[in-house]
């Protein structure tokens, strides 16, 4: 692999640059997160009973998990909830939750760039724009947390065991 005047960046925790990265990122608690951060680890625990990995990774950047924590409060007043056809790619019988997974896929693959007749389609299906921009959310979110969790190489929380998504393919530097 060439990499002369390009820059590469690096992810994966298993071995190499990708395990030295990881294992430079703490697993907070809120006696070990910076103060802000606490603040909303204590919430968390509060709200759900317990502090997932990701926001114990993400409280290292108060600014980090602010984002992430309110893009998640803001994600529950969307009209859409994760589905397991979306996590799997497959389509759904649904015409127009077919639709909203495959605007969403669209969305997301291509960062954003999606044709006139594409959105039309979304909407022609019955939805409409606060919908595309609900979309948005959904994957602003998304991108945080998938972000994270490859460049820290969180710990699975037990809550998620059987459910751990794994990629399709390997993923290879442009």
């Amino acid at each position: 692999m060439q990499l002369k005047n390009k820059v590469a960046v690096i992810t994966g925790g298993s071995s190499g640059i990708g395990l030295a990265t990881a294992k430079r990122f703490k697993v907070h608690d809120t006696t070990t997160a910076p103060a802000p951060s606490a603040e909303i680890l204590k919430g968390v625990q509060k709200a759900w009973g317990f502090v997932p990995n990701l926001h114990r990774v993400l409280a290292e950047s108060p600014a980090a998990l602010e984002a992430y924590a309110t893009l998640w409060g803001i994600a529950e007043k969307t009209r859409f909830t994760p589905i397991a056809a979306v996590r799997e790619g497959r389509p759904i019988a649904d015409a127009k939750l077919e639709a909203l997974r495959r605007f969403a896929a669209l969305v997301t693959r291509n960062r954003g760039v999606v044709s006139h007749a594409e959105v039309e389609a979304f909407k022609a299906a019955g939805y409409d724009n606060q919908a595309i921009l609900d979309v948005l959310v959904l994957s602003a979110t998304k991108l945080i947390s998938n972000y994270a969790n490859h460049l820290a190489q969180t710990p699975l929380d037990a809550f998620m065991k059987g459910s751990e998504w794994q990629a399709p393919g390997k993923l290879e530097v442009a």
